[in-house]
């Protein structure tokens, strides 16, 4: 080796840190009456429900009483979206790491998810929380006739977790090390949580934007109400803000904007692209309708429109963890600098696979192009 092959910097993988819920999905297949008498509609979001309510739901769940249990996964929307960047690289973890921070309990479910982080290539960066919190379990409904979900979270051992959590040294040193700092809103809704993303947002802000793009997803239509002004408080910190066209026009209506009442998803694009800084994006997703991509640039906003590929009904299995996957394939592709077309295209393939499979399973490859 010469000299200045010595002295030359190692090149570092880019790297993808995300922050959220470890969750323990449990998938079950309900009836419409047996939704009905939950209270809750197909497709219905409890995001905004009370633990108590959620509580309840897992409940009946796990005992039987309701539905049937099809399957028990890795879960949580954060640690979808981190596993599925890993694994849509086809097992070629050398071209973007993975990393994921959040808390789990002392129990086989939190083995469970460790297990399927080191499957993926994933670092665990988890908390382990002692004095009997149980690691977090999520009951995705699913209504088999419509393929809809919905879903009661109950946080248990996810939300000890806290700003400190930062200043352990693996922690510290991926984040000197991230590429794109991911999180969801879902970690807003309590404060030692709120805190610690918001010490990941200054994290990324006071590095070069090209070395660590900060992105968070609005994550729920009901969470709006709950946690709307954080997340209003973070769009000027947002390289990439993620969210569907119902979440986008909830935190419109939720930031006052009534006047964006009857408007379309470029329009919503445009108003929350008009918060975030020069250069950051929004990207709203709406199913099988086209994707749409804006960019802030300090003066008339042009959207992007990218269309979703068709994909019959008879060979959907359900739709959990479908925006989640799109989000991991999106910024696999943005951690290495690829052009948008190419992270739109490999979020909606990544989303394409999910869509087909029970929940976000990962235990066969991304099928080739």
């Amino acid at each position: 080796m010469s000299t200045a092959d010595k002295n030359q910097a190692p090149v570092l993988t880019p790297l993808i840190v995300g922050a959220g819920n470890p969750t323990v999905d449990v998938t079950a297949h309900v009836t419409r009456d047996e939704l009905s008498g939950l209270g809750i509609h197909p497709g219905g979001d409890l995001s905004g429900a009370s633990q108590s309510r959620k509580e309840e739901v897992v409940r009946a769940i796990l005992s039987g009483a309701v539905g049937t249990v099809v399957g028990t996964s890795a879960g949580g929307s954060a640690l979808n979206t981190v596993r599925v960047a890993a694994w849509g690289q086809g097992g070629r973890f050398d071209s973007v790491g993975t990393a994921f921070v959040g808390a789990v309990g002392d129990d086989a479910h939190a083995r469970l998810l460790e297990d399927a982080m080191v499957q993926c290539g994933v670092i665990s960066l988890l908390k382990r929380v002692d004095g009997g919190a149980c690691t977090a379990v999520c009951a995705a409904l699913v209504e088999p006739e419509s393929r809809d979900r919905s879903l009661a979270v109950v946080r248990g051992a996810a939300e000890h977790i806290d700003v400190s959590h930062l200043d352990t040294p693996a922690v510290a040193a991926a984040l000197v090390r991230a590429t794109v700092i991911y999180v969801t809103a879902f970690m807003l809704s309590t404060p030692p949580r709120a805190e610690m993303i918001n010490a990941l947002a200054r994290i990324a802000s006071t590095r070069h934007p090209s070395a660590a793009a900060f992105a968070l997803n609005i994550s729920s239509v009901s969470l709006v109400q709950k946690v709307g002004s954080a997340v209003l408080a973070l769009l000027s910190q947002c390289c990439w803000l993620f969210g569907a066209t119902e979440e986008l026009y909830a935190l419109a209506l939720f930031a006052g904007a009534d006047d964006m009442a009857g408007k379309d998803t470029v329009a919503l694009a445009v108003w929350a692209a008009e918060r975030l800084p020069v250069g950051g994006r929004v990207v709203i997703t709406a199913g099988p309708n086209p994707t749409i991509v804006v960019a802030s640039d300090g003066g008339e906003a042009a959207p992007a429109v990218f269309p979703v590929d068709h994909v019959p009904q008879d060979e959907i299995v359900d739709t959990n963890g479908c925006g989640d996957s799109f989000v991991g394939g999106f910024l696999s592709r943005v951690a290495v600098g690829a052009p948008l077309a190419e992270c739109v295209a490999h979020g909606h393939r990544c989303a394409g696979a999910i869509l087909r499979r029970r929940g976000c399973d990962l235990t066969t490859p991304l099928e080739p192009l």
